[in-house]
């Protein structure tokens, strides 16, 4: 792809990044794409200024494009070129000459792709983000730009979590020294770098109680976890595993309060099944998602690859890949439809997914990654957030952006954030 396709496309996936719209592909590129220059980064630094992106939109929107374009030909001696066409976000990135002429892009040109690019993303996604925050759509569904940045003092830690064995004695991971090792109950337990790996050491002797483990990630934290089948999990903030350190027996049981993410090693002659909150889900194989928060108003289970079965108080429903189950608490129904697959996974990419999610959903989430209470006033509109942020961004950058959509404001105390609604302007 030419320099000049290259920064126009990297524009696009950017301004579809704030909008919350990338795919699993796109996303993959977008990491690329930040993680290759630090200019990008510094780039989406801007967002966090919401003050700063409506300068540069009355900047944009004064400009007189067709002017700008034949002074800066006629500056630099090159061959006249007009603006780009407006193109969606449906627009293919091509190998064709954007000029008007034959002539190759020019080397002044080339140099000045990255601005481009900037310039472009302005337009083409921060434009709309920030129309969205400053004109929500009925009824207040509101896109909230993205705010990836890097931890700062205060931020919630990535991987601190406690483990608890059988004898009840309980190991604080975050405070041990990468690489450690236990030994104990015929297994090996190694923790590095926010991974615990259980290995079996030697056959389980005969007729002696099965161990049980318990991986607890506090508030603000999520960790991962190799068990001793192979199977992988990734456990979200406030949440916790009990689990077996040998999977002996007929089936491979592990429970499950919170939400995790399971990459199942396949063994169809054992099967893998996961309880939560009075939901269980079996599996041969397969990977999925299971959110059983007991805050939530139900335990749902999303389905990436191969198949589950969901069972709750004798009912039974088979899930396919792209399919979600919610089992609503105090129900004994199971009901399936299409999942929304990157939103139910996104945490493990450490962003928060909004789809239209109200406000309290969206605090449960904040609540539980930045380690804090929420409470309510008692009368507030009803608000709506489509979008996605960086799980890495300050709770006050997340804060602020919320405040943006005119509908609430926030009042964080230590601990509490205290939600309140917005005064109303004077004369209104």
């Amino acid at each position: 792809m030419k320099p000049t396709q290259l920064a126009l496309e990297e524009a696009r996936l950017l301004g579809r990044y704030l909008r919350g719209e990338l795919t699993a592909a796109e996303a993959q590129a977008f990491g690329q794409w930040l993680a290759a220059d630090p200019r990008n980064a510094a780039l989406l630094e801007q967002v966090q200024d919401a003050d700063a992106l409506r300068a540069e939109l009355a900047f944009f929107a004064a400009l007189k494009p067709d002017a700008a374009w034949q002074h800066v030909a006629r500056q630099t001696g090159q061959p006249t070129v007009r603006p780009l066409a407006p193109f969606s976000d449906d627009t293919p990135a091509q190998d064709g000459n954007l000029f008007t002429t034959d002539k190759p892009a020019p080397a002044w040109w080339q140099r000045t792709a990255w601005r481009v690019a900037a310039a472009a993303t302005l337009l083409l996604g921060l434009g709309t983000a920030t129309y969205e925050l400053t004109h929500p759509a009925a009824p207040s569904a509101v896109a909230v730009a993205p705010v990836p940045a890097a931890p700062a003092a205060g931020e919630p830690a990535s991987a601190r979590a406690q483990l608890k064995l059988a004898n009840g004695q309980v190991l604080n991971l975050d405070e041990l020294r990468n690489g450690s090792v236990w030994t104990g109950d015929g297994i090996r337990v190694a923790q590095r770098g926010g991974v615990v790996q259980y290995e079996s050491v030697g056959p389980a002797k005969a007729g002696a109680a099965v161990a049980y483990h318990t991986l607890a990630a506090p508030r603000g934290s999520r960790y991962q976890l190799v068990l001793p089948d192979g199977s992988r999990v990734w456990l979200n903030a406030a949440s916790s595993l009990r689990f077996p350190t040998a999977f002996t027996g007929a089936q491979r049981r592990v429970e499950l309060t919170g939400q995790a993410y399971f990459e199942v090693a396949p063994n169809k002659r054992q099967p893998f099944r996961v309880e939560a909150n009075g939901t269980t889900v079996q599996v041969l194989g397969t990977h999925f998602d299971v959110m059983a928060y007991p805050d939530e108003p139900g335990v749902r289970t999303t389905l990436l690859e191969g198949s589950v079965a969901i069972e709750r108080d004798g009912r039974t429903a088979r899930l396919r890949p792209g399919q979600q189950a919610t089992c609503a608490l105090g129900s004994t129904s199971i009901v399936v439809g299409p999942a929304d697959v990157e939103a139910a996974v996104a945490w493990k990419q450490d962003l928060f997914a909004f789809r239209g999610h109200s406000l309290p959903e969206v605090m449960r989430q904040l609540g539980r990654w930045y380690n804090v209470d929420v409470q309510y006033a008692a009368s507030l509109p009803e608000s709506h957030y489509s979008g996605l942020i960086s799980r890495r961004s300050t709770l006050p950058k997340v804060l602020e952006m919320l405040t943006l959509t005119g509908e609430v404001r926030f009042e964080q105390t230590g601990r509490t954030v205290r939600v309140e609604p917005k005064t109303p302007a004077p004369g209104r």
